[in-house]
């Protein structure tokens, strides 16, 4: 039987009155007081467990929502309401929405453990820090904290709030009746925590919950959100409306939770999508559209007013977002739902009509249109095809075991994660900081590693890779790179491309070979001096901004701050990223992407540039702008080691053209010379031929 780890898809319904459609209460088979009827909840609550979800979620808000002209604008406290629910199901998890910025940490710990131990084990806490100034209002302040400051608090509350469920020891309670000794006193613990936001004596004055604590969530996507989900959540909600904002969220949750010393496997994220369900997809589509023509534009622009801290008389229905909305500086309220909402509009080019259309279903989460007989549906623009697949039901609590860590209480998750202006200040090589050398042609001819008195950019010899699973990926090969080449190396998926880079620039140990670079041992110091890798992947730290990233890549080099500034500068100029020096690159379009990979490989100079895929899956604009430099590059003395899929790109930029299969080179030379030998009319026909002939052989 195989060892590998089952992932499972976790389910949460994420419940809201008549629906989350600001119309669906409105809908004729609606009850437009569902929000204060338990009937209602039950109902749903027991739905959902029928059908084997994981949890049930609500979320909250100390103010009503809007001013109740267009949508119901309150709802029953969270922790009532799933208390209530606890008693008409036996499974399910049951998740709160509950502020620590308007809470205390003793009172909402008690709260919650109380839950937990009349639900049997199946209390959750989606912690948030409550953005609204009308939530401020509420409690007596003239305005809410700031983003960082509530995020500060947030952090304290949590640690407080575990502190006190750690405070009784599992074996605290004797309940002897032979002595009449109910605790133990050694077992209970006081805090005695003191700070500016909390005084907190403890213990609690309720039991330990029976899963330790509380399943912890969290559902903030600021950068303060994300930290304070990898520091301490267990569950993320989060919403994104393409597939690659959802999986580039994934992998940054993942990383921060690693850098935080937790285990990413133990945290799961839970993207939202809010599906249309029909007996056909025509039907599912006609029910979505019913949604639509009911909603009122007015209730949207507020809602879109509210998030943007404005008023409604600044949009345009059938304009764009007004240019100060997406040029303005963070916001103190919610910076995930804003960010979301101006990222969906400039990514598909949308008015202030088709905001509030998409928004009216779910805030800035995927929404489909779906019916239950296909293993796969078709998404609206923007969303993701969602396979239809099961769910764990609720796991049994388990007994909770005296330590003050959350690991050791069951939880109802299983521990597995399922879920531009023209720069023309100075020359290209100035720029750079390389000197053009003398050519008699701005095309330079194929250099003679017998003749020319230089040692070579790269030499492989005898180059052999054969990984642990007994694949080899490189079978002795030779390869010799002249200074100042433009290089072509062109093959297949699987041709050993990638391992020839990676042994290069000592990232793959080679069985068998030898490698250097301007004459030094691939290994050395100098040699990755020399060497300068701009990968195919994007693979940037995401905590800094893309100057700071620029900067520290000098230093690995030796480069001292001063003059990593200046070239860092330097290079945000030529690759026109200099208005986005303090951005985060996942902030960036994909082509800024690229040219901030590339400009990062070039902090250093280096005389070698491998350039690994430069261009898959950019547009042609920035295909040129990229050889529009990299050109400049070699002119100014730079080898360059070209990895692509892009025929006509390889036949119009190199020097020389090495056609590598199964791990050896089946031939090279220049491109004329490759079609003159094949006698072929463009470098695609000589490469077909070649791959031919080897299949063949």
């Amino acid at each position: 039987m195989s060892n590998q780890r089952r992932r499972r898809l976790h389910l949460n319904a994420f419940l809201m009155e008549a629906g989350h459609h600001e119309a669906a209460w409105r809908l004729p088979h609606s009850n437009p007081r569902a929000d204060f009827d338990l009937r209602h909840w039950i109902e749903l609550a027991q739905l959902a467990e029928s059908a084997k979800f994981d949890s049930l979620f609500l979320a909250d808000g100390p103010a009503i929502v809007g001013t109740g002209e267009f949508r119901p604008p309150g709802q029953l406290e969270p922790l009532t309401l799933l208390t209530a629910l606890s008693q008409a199901t036996s499974r399910i998890g049951l998740i709160a929405t509950v502020s620590s910025t308007y809470n205390e940490p003793y009172n909402l710990a008690r709260r919650l453990a109380s839950v937990d131990h009349v639900s049997g084990g199946r209390a959750g806490w989606n912690i948030v820090t409550s953005a609204g100034a009308d939530e401020a209002a509420n409690f007596g302040l003239v305005d809410r904290p700031d983003h960082a400051g509530r995020y500060a608090r947030a952090d304290e509350f949590l640690h407080i709030a575990k502190a006190l469920w750690d405070s009784w020891e599992s074996e605290a309670v004797v309940a002897d009746k032979a002595t009449g000794r109910y605790a133990d006193p050694a077992r209970l613990h006081r805090l005695d925590h003191r700070s500016t936001h909390f005084s907190v004596a403890g213990p609690l004055n309720v039991e330990r919950p029976p899963q330790g604590y509380p399943l912890l969530v969290q559902a903030g996507s600021s950068e303060d959100g994300k930290d304070f989900a990898a520091r301490h959540a267990e569950a993320i909600f989060t919403a994104h409306q393409t597939y690659e904002r959802a999986a580039g969220f994934y992998g940054d949750i993942k990383a921060r939770t690693r850098a935080a010393g937790r285990d990413p496997d133990g945290v799961i994220v839970l993207p939202g999508i809010v599906p249309y369900i029909g007996s056909t997809e025509a039907e599912a589509r006609a029910l979505a559209k019913q949604f639509d023509d009911l909603r009122v534009p007015e209730y949207g622009l507020r809602q879109l007013a509210a998030v943007f801290e404005t008023e409604p008389s600044v949009f345009e229905l059938d304009e764009p977002l007004p240019d100060f909305i997406l040029a303005r500086p963070k916001l103190e309220g919610s910076q995930s739902r804003s960010d979301l909402i101006i990222e969906l509009a400039v990514r598909e080019k949308l008015t202030v009509r088709q905001i509030i259309s998409r928004l009216g279903a779910a805030a800035a989460t995927s929404s489909s249109s779906a019916h239950p007989n296909r293993s796969r549906t078709r998404s609206s623009p923007g969303s993701r095809a969602v396979p239809r697949t099961g769910s764990t039901s609720w796991r049994r609590p388990c007994r909770p075991v005296w330590k003050a860590s959350s690991n050791t209480s069951c939880r109802f998750f299983a521990a597995r994660a399922c879920s531009a202006r023209s720069t023309k200040a100075r020359p290209f090589a100035s720029t750079t900081g390389y000197r053009c050398r003398p050519t008699s042609s701005t095309r330079k001819k194929p250099m003679c590693p017998a003749t020319d008195t230089k040692p070579p950019a790269l030499r492989v010899q005898g180059l052999s890779k054969t990984y642990g699973d007994g694949f080899t990926a490189v079978a002795g090969l030779d390869l010799e790179i002249p200074d100042g080449a433009f290089f072509g190396l062109l093959g297949p998926n699987g041709a050993g491309k990638t391992t020839l880079i990676g042994s290069v620039c000592n990232i793959v140990r080679p069985t068998t070979g030898t490698l250097t670079v301007f004459g030094h041992d691939h290994r050395s110091r100098e040699a990755r001096r020399l060497l300068g890798l701009a990968e195919q992947e994007i693979n940037v730290d995401r905590f800094l901004s893309i100057r700071q990233i620029l900067i520290y890549h000098a230093g690995y080099h030796g480069i001292g701050r001063k003059a990593a500034v200046r070239r860092a500068d330097e290079l945000l100029e030529v690759f026109r990223l200099d208005s986005k020096a303090a951005a985060r690159a996942y902030e960036l379009s994909g082509g800024m992407q690229r040219r901030l990979v590339l400009a990062r490989a070039l902090m250093h100079r280096p005389r070698l540039l491998i350039l690994d895929e430069p261009t898959a899956g950019v547009d042609v604009e920035l295909r040129s702008e990229i050889w529009r430099l990299v050109r400049g590059l070699n002119a100014a003395g730079t080898t360059v080691l070209l990895t692509t899929h892009y025929l006509e790109e390889a036949e119009t930029l190199c020097d020389e053209i090495a056609l590598l299969r199964a791990g050896r080179i089946v031939d090279r030379g220049s491109a004329a010379l490759l079609r003159d030998r094949y006698a072929a009319r463009d470098i695609s026909e000589v490469y077909d031929r070649v791959i031919t002939r080897e299949e063949v052989a």
